[in-house]
């Protein structure tokens, strides 16, 4: 009977160690997990919305152009490769102080390679030349080409969208940019969406500015 006793109090022991040990443990693992849930003060979180846009703190002074804050908040581990997103795509900060036209940001992230000129921008190709070409921004578009930008872009006969740098400065009918990137070495043999080639395209441009760079080309 006293064994008896004695095996019951120590089966009760073990019961109630594992019984501890297991609800300690779930109680732990209960903790972490709602840690882990919780948001995070992340310096590439995109917590700052802007014209429809969610920016990180490093792409929010891209936008900007404040050079000092840029280079503090990559000092301090900022990635430049998270600047910008509409929900669907990540831009980086090139991109953003691109078509913001703050050419000294462009400047410090090349010449600090903390940018990519050939990295494509959107599903379509799109590189930082092509953003330069869009805004119409000259003195990008000379500083990305000095820096060895192909003026052809990522062209891709698959892609839906041509985001071609001359095709692009054709449809703003931006001239000066054309002539750059034909002097860089762009190609006129090139098509848009409809199979024209850039050649043809501009050979359609009659009349006034248009023709000194069609009598170029032919």
């Amino acid at each position: 009977m006293r064994h008896l006793f004695f095996y019951t109090m120590i089966l009760s022991t073990v019961v109630y160690a594992i019984t501890t040990t297991d609800y300690s443990s779930a109680r732990k693992q209960s903790e972490t997990t709602v840690a882990d849930s919780k948001p995070r003060d992340n310096i590439d979180s995109f917590c700052i919305e802007i014209d429809g846009f969610m920016y990180t703190r490093l792409g929010a002074e891209c936008k900007k152009g404040n050079l000092g804050k840029v280079e503090k908040l990559i000092s301090q581990g900022a990635d430049s490769e998270y600047a910008q997103t509409d929900e669907i795509l990540i831009y980086d900060a090139l991109k953003v102080a691109i078509e913001n036209n703050h050419l000294h940001i462009v400047k410090y992230l090349v010449d600090n390679n903390k940018a990519d000129i050939e990295k494509p921008c959107t599903e379509n190709l799109l590189t930082p030349l092509g953003v330069a070409c869009r805004v119409g921004n000259e003195k990008i578009v000379d500083y990305l080409l000095i820096k060895g930008a192909n003026p052809d872009g990522l062209y891709d006969s698959n892609t839906e969208y041509k985001e071609i740098p001359l095709l692009i400065a054709i449809d703003n009918d931006n001239i000066k940019i054309a002539e750059r990137l034909l002097k860089a070495g762009a190609s006129l043999e090139l098509t848009d969406e409809k199979g024209n080639t850039i050649r043809s395209l501009i050979a359609q441009k009659k009349g006034g500015k248009w023709d000194n760079l069609n009598d170029i080309i032919q």
